[in-house]
C-alpha cells in the first residue's frame, strides 16, 4: 500500500513538474511572439520612414509606434537582416537622419548606451517624423528639440558619458524634455479645439 501511495505521489509530482514546464514554454512562446509581433510593427514603421510615405492616421499617430524606438529599431534591423538585406539596408541609411548617428556607430554601442542618450535619440526621431511636430504651433519647439538633441548626441559622441555630467548639458536635457512635454500638451489643446 505504501508503494502505491509513493507511486501516486511521484506521478502527481511529475504531473506538476510537467505542468510547470508547459506553462514556462507557453510564456517563452508568447514572449517570442510578442517580440516578433513588435518587430513586424516596427518593420512597417521603418518602411514608412524609408519610403517617406504618410501613415493612414495623419494626426492621431502613436508615438510608440510611429516615433523613435532606437533599441527596438536596431533589434528589428538585426532580426530582419539575414532574411531581407536590401530592405534592412534602406532602414540603416535612415538612422543618421532620424537618430542623429549612423547605424554602424549605434549598433556597436547599443548595449551600453545610456538611457538618457536613447531617450534623446528617440525624441529626435519622433520630432523628425511625426506630423504633430510639423504643425505651425510646434515648429519652434521642433527646432529647439532638434538643436538640443544634436548638441547632446554630439557631446556624447565626442566625450562619452563623462561629457553628459556637465551641468549645462543636464540643463539642456531638461529643456529638451520640457519642450517635448509642452509640444504634446499643445497638440492635445489643438485637438480639443478642433
Amino acid at each position: 500500500m505504501n508503494q502505491l501511495r509513493q507511486l501516486q505521489s511521484d506521478r502527481d509530482q511529475d504531473r506538476e513538474e510537467l505542468r510547470s514546464v508547459r506553462e514556462e514554454l507557453c510564456g517563452v512562446r508568447e514572449q517570442n511572439l510578442t517580440t516578433i509581433d513588435f518587430f513586424i510593427v516596427r518593420a512597417s514603421t521603418l518602411d514608412e520612414w524609408a519610403e517617406d510615405r504618410d501613415p493612414i492616421w495623419d494626426d492621431d499617430r502613436n508615438d510608440s509606434v510611429h516615433g523613435g524606438r532606437l533599441r527596438t529599431d536596431v533589434k528589428t534591423a538585426l532580426y530582419y537582416e539575414p532574411m531581407e538585406p536590401e530592405r534592412v539596408s534602406r532602414w540603416k541609411s535612415l538612422f543618421n537622419h532620424y537618430y542623429g548617428m549612423p547605424f554602424s556607430s549605434i549598433v556597436e554601442i547599443i548595449g551600453t548606451l545610456p538611457d538618457t542618450v536613447v531617450e534623446v535619440m528617440n525624441r529626435r526621431a519622433s520630432v523628425q517624423r511625426m506630423k504633430v511636430w510639423q504643425k505651425g504651433y510646434n515648429q519652434g519647439r521642433r527646432s529647439t528639440i532638434l538643436r538640443l538633441a544634436d548638441k547632446y548626441i554630439q557631446r556624447f559622441s565626442e566625450q562619452g558619458t563623462s561629457g553628459l555630467a556637465d551641468e549645462s548639458v543636464k540643463c539642456d536635457f531638461r529643456m529638451l524634455e520640457n519642450t517635448w512635454e509642452r509640444g504634446w500638451w499643445a497638440a492635445a489643446q489643438e485637438k480639443q479645439g478642433s
